[in-house]
């Protein structure tokens, strides 16, 4: 839970050794301590395509979220996997605080049988984070 404090008497920004940034602040007797960071989270935490014919593709779209008060700086989307790619206009860039990014990704299984991989998103001082993908192909 965040607080707004509305009269602060004192305030300090610091960075720790870690380059995270972090403040506080003083109102009469109290001590409020403010973060200052980035919150990235993925709208789910794995995605299913289901049975899809091999030669063709489709696609899902996810939602990357920024829900700390603080920019996130050079977030990087990639997948792995064979038979997932990302179709999405933007891969790299920040996410300004309570801002989103959409990434598409498209499942393309080129023969039958099980596929499975990840999307992710990395950036300096966050912890990387992904999304378990899996489908499976058929036989037209």
């Amino acid at each position: 839970m965040q607080v707004l404090v509305t009269a602060i008497t004192f305030l300090c920004l610091c960075q720790s050794a870690f380059g995270a940034w972090f403040g506080f602040g003083r109102t009469g007797s109290d001590v409020r301590y403010i973060d200052i960071l980035p919150s990235l989270s993925w709208s789910t935490n794995a995605y299913e395509f289901g049975s899809k014919d091999a030669g063709t593709s489709t696609g899902a779209t996810f939602t990357i979220t920024n829900s700390g008060n603080d920019i996130a700086e050079d977030v990087a989307t990639t997948v792995t996997g064979v038979g997932f790619r990302i179709y999405s206009t933007v891969t790299f860039g920040n996410i300004s605080s309570g801002k989103t990014r959409t990434v598409k990704v498209a499942f393309e299984p080129t023969g039958a049988g099980a596929y499975s991989g990840f999307a992710n998103y990395s950036a300096p001082n966050i912890a990387r984070k992904q999304i378990v993908l899996s489908g499976t192909g058929v036989t037209p």
